[in-house]
């Protein structure tokens, strides 16, 4: 698996070497690295040729063999980057005189700038003299001039020719591995009355007593037995959810085995032997101890007039299934029930008429989690059995079973444990609950072994994209794009051969293969989207992974040196346990008097510096402080610095600087939101290869920020947002040198963009500009491919809303743009836009290819939104403050009909009345603040929908139990803090019906 991510990298790093603008390379280096590159490309495919392989075959060998192809490509990558990081360093230039002096006078410009401003009459006769300007301008030699480095890499033709042939060994070695995997151990077989029969067969073990899931069972028993039009029901879920539990109670229900003359209970699993199984299957349906040489026609007619159940547990690839099931002859009345378990949606074959797609509803039913009361439940009827759980144990109970996170298999797991330990008292199981012994740890080291599968037979691209979401932190929700940012700037691009959409299609695609096929990654928030079900489309905004399997990738990035979680050692252990567990790895390293030790979490039987020696990665959790202690820092400098590609502060916000130059000298990405800095870490400046850099810092940038050059994500967040009055802070200007941006997002500080300097040809994201119309209007002409803008305009006395409007007009230019917010900041010139003068020069005009649009404070009248009713991919609407001022607003028909998405908050509106076709596929309306709201309709035609109404008008609340949809099943959820205490009510609308859930 990492020998994939070792070649993807290896390949990002010689590309960026060759195609690099700010890179001479001599010669012969360029012929040098291009045969290294050459061997890769067939060395990832051979590599995704382990995709195809069956589940039955054993990958150990092939894991070993990857393991060595990762280290030889880690050694000769690490070379490599520190030659070319060394040759940079060393040519870099002095700081420039005529750069110093262009900032020391860029104050006095912007001033000048402003005094001559005012002698125009709006804002189109002075962008029309900045045309004049830049179109007469010749730049001086130092404006033409580009940095510009030579790198020799004869010195490593010999590494490199090493290399070549190591590759060209291991590729035919791979071959050959994979031509000769050995199948998977075979089932044990019993014997019963004298026959040997598969162990894979029938139900073993005493029943159980199935708890939760109650109605996902009956749901499931009312479908068996009463719906006969489907011949397929399928169970599927993550990895101990309870299928097989489910299945069972299905199977042994009295109901059901009534309704059905026969039954057939078949444990598939990962190795099967389809001429036994289905041998096996036809002679407990017929029967008959042996099937060998009777006809179909004979099998078909001992069949007829039968009901059969035959459940197929642990189904794994969809050939399988469509073998078994085929290989059963079917009777005229086609009588036979399948009911299938499996983890992979996609093993749930589509064979028409006998099976349904398999994204119908219909089809397969997602085996849900269990609730919290569940979990308790099941927790403490596996821990006291029938009796009830003491009450002095009652809070402890719900927080472990709370900490299960709903996983019926983790939850037994941890209740073995705690049954075994024989242990009743308060302490101890309060221990448990903050997981300040090993029980928690134990369990998932014990479910890992169930889990694991799922992970090792991931098709390779997707097995090194769920790695990587092991290092957030528990219980965070990852946003989207910063899986997709950080993935990138790390080198591990995704494989875009498949796919010819950009990289958040791409995103989408195998987040939707990992949430909705192969069920190891969770979503949290829906989006508008969520009901088109398409790949292309994002269906989530936010995902995260369950403790158990943030615990795997953690483990198994730690065995393969991919990343590493630094945290804090739990050191007050229960009398009696073995050492210090669940935090293992670094050992011996003391903090200081009074505080606890430090460790590693993940790390299964590496103590030491060994836990950390050539980890590619390190995530700080839990103690964002760990470097300021001296022992620790010396020995991840000792032990890992020189290879470290990132770096990751994402514990609790540390409110004070702490040393991080730790020895890093190839790192990639680097965030450290959650650590305050009072002043730019200057040490960050010798990090020439850093892509991803995310900081907290007030003090401001430095002009040396440009020897960053191949950063693509700035992200700068001030401790504390507080501007004082009359006291701007720059981002310099050396900022444009920096063409390798992609996304830049920088709070609180102003950006200006003087003629003279080159544009960012490459910048998608622009968050956090403050500025005044002018100013911002320069900065987006230096980015003519953003996607995304998010401005923050600071009014004059000298400006009006013509020049507002005008400001819009220039914008719609902006083709590339989907994403805009644009709000008023400063309150003082508010005034001036609340009441809009009855007559205005010209309309509003926005760009045609926005997707989303806020906008805040501007005071519009609401016949402007006609123009924003006419985009005609407009999805998501927001408008806060005063953004459209008047009592009353009607669409006019026809308007806004890909709208999902429209919140309004802060405003005088009074009546929204919708026309008769506008506002069609609208799903969500938002109305907080909305005080003298007294009408509003619902006038989307889609099948769901939901109305927020937060501190309005009661009278808003009640023209909305008044709806009578036509077709829309509308939910309507109104929340009022006006009283000493918050209310909510809740209830549902639905066609011609209306019931209350409160």
């Amino acid at each position: 698996m990492t020998a994939w991510g070792a070649v993807i990298s290896l390949k990002n790093t010689i590309l960026h070497i060759l195609n690099s603008s700010y890179i001479y390379l001599v010669e012969p280096s360029r012929d040098i690295i291009q045969r290294a590159y050459n061997e890769l490309e067939p060395l990832q495919d051979i590599l995704k040729c382990l995709d195809t392989t069956s589940v039955s075959k054993s990958r150990t060998k092939v894991n070993a063999l990857d393991k060595r192809i990762k280290d030889t490509i880690w050694k000769f990558e690490d070379k490599l980057e520190s030659l070319v990081r060394e040759q940079i360093l060393f040519q870099f230039p002095d700081p420039d005189p005529h750069q110093l002096e262009s900032i020391i006078n860029i104050h006095r410009r912007r001033r000048r700038r402003r005094r001559r401003r005012r002698g125009y009459k709006d804002i189109e006769n002075w962008l029309r003299s900045r045309r004049m300007m830049n179109e007469h301008h010749q730049p001086s030699q130092y404006e033409r001039d580009v940095l510009l480095f030579h790198i020799d890499l004869t010195d490593k033709l010999d590494d490199a020719v090493s290399f070549t042939q190591k590759v060209k060994d291991m590729k035919e070695e791979y071959i050959d591995e994979l031509a000769n995997m050995s199948e998977e151990k075979e089932e044990e077989e019993v014997e019963v009355e004298g026959e040997l029969i598969s162990s894979r067969f029938g139900v073993h073990g005493p029943k159980a007593k199935m708890i939760g899931l109650s109605d996902q069972f009956q749901q499931l028993k009312s479908k068996v037995i009463c719906d006969g039009r489907k011949r397929l029901h399928a169970l599927v879920g993550m990895a101990g959810v309870g299928k097989t539990a489910l299945a069972r109670e299905i199977y042994e229900d009295p109901d059901v085995v009534t309704h059905f003359e026969c039954r057939v209970w078949v444990s598939v699993g990962r190795k099967v032997q389809h001429n036994q199984v289905s041998r096996g299957i036809l002679a407990q349906m017929c029967g008959a101890t042996h099937v060998e040489g009777r006809s179909k026609t004979k099998m078909k007619r001992s069949l007829e007039g039968k009901r059969c159940l035959v459940v197929l547990d642990d189904v794994w690839e969809e050939q399988v299934l469509k073998s078994l099931i085929t290989s059963i002859p079917r009777a005229k009345d086609k009588s036979i029930l399948f009911l299938v378990t499996a983890r992979d949606l996609k093993a749930i074959p589509v064979l028409n008429p006998l099976f349904p797609p398999p994204l119908s509803s219909n089809s397969f039913m997602k085996v849900r989690f269990l609730n919290e009361g569940e979990s308790k439940e099941l927790l403490c009827h596996k821990v006291f059995g029938n009796d009830d759980c003491p009450i002095q144990l009652d809070k402890a109970a719900t927080k472990i079973a709370e900490k299960c996170e709903g996983l019926p298999l983790m939850v037994v797991t941890v209740a073995g444990i705690l049954s075994k330990s024989k242990k009743r008292n308060l302490n101890y199981w309060y221990k448990v609950a903050e997981e300040r012994n090993s029980v928690f740890t134990n369990a998932y080291k014990d479910i890992s072994k169930v889990l694991f599968p799922s992970y090792d037979y991931l098709p390779q691209d997707l097995k090194m994209a769920f790695l990587y979401m092991g290092v957030f932190p528990r219980d965070y929700k990852i946003p989207i794009s910063k899986i997709l940012d950080m993935f990138i700037a790390g080198g591990y691009h995704l494989d875009r051969s498949e796919i010819n959409h950009n990289f958040i299609s791409l995103l989408n695609h195998w987040l939707l293969d990992l949430c909705m096929y192969k069920n190891l990654v969770l979503f949290k928030k829906k989006t508008i989207n969520w009901n088109e079900k398409k790949m292309w489309l994002p269906l989530f905004k936010t995902c995260f992974l369950h403790s158990s399997w943030r615990y795997l990738c953690r483990d198994e990035a730690g065995k393969n040196k991919f990343y590493l979680s630094l945290n804090k050692l739990v050191d007050d252990q229960e009398e009696g346990e073995e050492g210090v567990e669940g935090v293992e790895g670094v050992e011996g390293v003391e903090g200081e008097e009074g505080e606890e030790g430090v460790g590693v979490e993940g790390e299964e039987g590496e103590e030491g510096e060994e836990g950390v020696e050539g980890q590619r990665g390190l995530c700080l959790e839990n103690r964002n402080s760990l470097f300021g202690n001296k022992d620790f820092y010396n020995s991840i400098e000792l032990s890992c610095a020189s290879s470290t590609r990132f770096l990751l502060f994402n514990g609790p916000y540390h409110p004070y600087p702490t040393p991080i130059d730790a020895g890093f000298k190839l790192l990639r990405k680097l965030d450290a939101l959650k650590l305050r800095f009072y002043i730019f870490p200057v040490e960050i400046l010798e990090l020439v290869q850093l892509k991803y850099l995310a900081l907290t810092c007030n003090g401001d940038l430095p002009t040396s920020i440009s020897k960053l050059f191949n950063l693509q994500f700035l992200i700068i967040h001030p401790h504390m947002n507080i501007q004082c009055l009359k006291t701007v802070s720059y981002i310099p200007i050396q900022i444009w040198d920096m063409q390798e941006l992609v996304h830049i997002e920088i709070l609180g500080k102003d950006l200006v963009a003087p003629y003279h300097v080159a544009s960012l040809e490459n910048l998608s994201t622009l968050i956090g500009v403050n500025g005044n119309i002018c100013t911002i209007i320069e900065v987006l002409r230096k980015a003519p491919r953003a996607r995304k803008l998010d401005v923050r305009i600071e009014l004059t006395p000298y400006d009006d809303q013509t020049n507002l409007l005008s400001f819009f007009s220039w914008i719609s230019s902006h083709k590339y743009l989907e994403i805009l917010k644009c709000s008023i900041i400063n309150p003082w010139a508010k005034y001036l836009y609340l009441a809009p003068p009855a007559a205005f020069p010209s309309p509003l005009m926005l760009p045609h290819l926005l997707r989303k649009l806020h906008l805040s404070g501007m005071g519009f009248p609401w016949e402007y939104m006609d123009v924003v009713g006419s985009l005609s991919v407009l999805e998501v609407l927001k408008l806060r403050s005063y953004a459209f001022k008047g009592s009353k607003w009607e669409a006019k028909r026809g308007s806004f009909w890909y709208l999902k998405f429209l919140m309004i908050e802060d405003s005088d509106l009074e009546q929204w009345k919708p026309s008769f076709g506008s506002f069609g596929s609208l799903t969500y309306l938002s109305m907080k603040h909305c005080y003298k709201l007294k009408e509003l309709s619902w006038p989307s035609t889609r099948e769901n929908g939901k109305i927020e109404l937060v501190n309005c008008n009661p009278l808003a609340l009640a023209c909305a139990k008044q709806f009578r949809p036509d077709r829309t099943h509308l939910e309507v959820a109104a929340t009022s803090s006006f009283d000493k205490k918050s209310v909510t009510d809740n209830f549902q609308l639905r066609p011609q019906v209306i019931s209350n859930v409160v």
